[in-house]
């Protein structure tokens, strides 16, 4: 089974991606990883060969050749420390910074991506930005967002479950880390008041099917029924991470948007997820079956 052999950090030099870089370095030692150190420069920002020889934009230029100096120091500092192969590189672009990173990691086998949440805005919210969020929504390769601190340990997995096909992609990527890690797999399902009795009985049978499915596969995990919820659902999730010591909360995007997706959608409650300051790890849906990740 994949177990995370081949990590990538996104880095911005920021202080959000030092953190990334550090949660990065816990992953690859636990796995015995290489780890990868990429960033991305959007190509208005660098500027070509030809573009330097005539004279354009030449502060851009060295400033690319900065960033890749930095990095290759910072890989080396990470090298030295943690005693992991470490490869870094910077890569310009005319498409999406997003669209670059993902065609590097599906590329080069990467089977887990680390980035860090954005700086906090002035007014305190935060601001994810158009390239971790559009990463988020498009990466069928697992994306674990750090936002505070690095975890040493992951002891519990909340697991949320609905009835879109990104339940599939959650619970064998949730079985993943937990193998990793020896974590607890928290299987809830939230049900709205007013929903009808066989919304209910299908929810429960799903809870409960999945805990005997993640159990078969050496894991502990426990199944709750959340019903009647009358507050905003967002809200009541991210309580039951808090009230239940959540290190991480699995969360699922749609590449193609559904009826479902103002529930448990990474493009509809990724702000306020990240302003609550939750740790994530997030998959883009695609087609699966529930064996498929050994």
């Amino acid at each position: 089974m994949n177990t995370f052999d081949n990590v990538l950090v996104l880095v911005d030099f920021s202080p959000k991606s030092k953190i990334a870089i550090d949660q990065a370095v816990k992953i690859a030692k636990r796995t015995s990883a290489m780890l990868t150190m990429l960033t991305i420069v959007e190509i208005q920002q660098a500027v070509s060969v030809i573009g330097k020889v005539f004279g354009r934009n030449e502060e851009d230029t060295y400033g690319l050749m900065e960033k890749k100096e930095l990095l290759d120091r910072m890989a080396e500092d990470v090298r030295k420390n943690s005693g992991l192969q470490v490869v870094s590189t910077v890569r310009s672009t005319s498409v999406k910074p997003a669209e670059e990173a993902l065609k590097y990691a599906r590329a080069n086998g990467i089977n887990m991506i680390v980035i860090g949440s954005n700086s906090k805005n002035p007014d305190g919210s935060t601001h994810l930005g158009l390239f971790a969020t559009d990463l988020i929504y498009a990466s069928e390769i697992p994306v674990f967002t750090v936002s505070t601190e690095a975890l040493d340990d992951i002891k519990t997995i909340i697991l949320p479950l609905d009835q879109t096909e990104g339940t599939v992609q959650k619970v064998t990527k949730a079985i993943q880390v937990a193998r990793v890690y020896g974590s607890k797999i928290k299987v809830v399902s939230f049900i709205k008041k007013g929903q009808s009795q066989q919304m209910l009985r299908d929810m429960t049978a799903q809870a409960q099917t999945t805990g005997d499915f993640i159990r078969k596969y050496g894991v502990d995990a426990d199944v709750e029924i959340i019903s009647n919820i009358t507050d905003s659902m967002l809200e009541v999730i991210l309580k039951y991470v808090r009230d239940n010591n959540g290190d991480v909360l699995m969360v699922a995007s749609n590449n193609v948007p559904t009826f479902f997706d103002s529930l448990f959608n990474v493009r509809t409650i990724l702000e306020r997820l990240y302003d609550a300051e939750a740790t994530i790890i997030s998959v883009a849906t695609k087609q699966v079956t529930l064996t498929s990740y050994k």
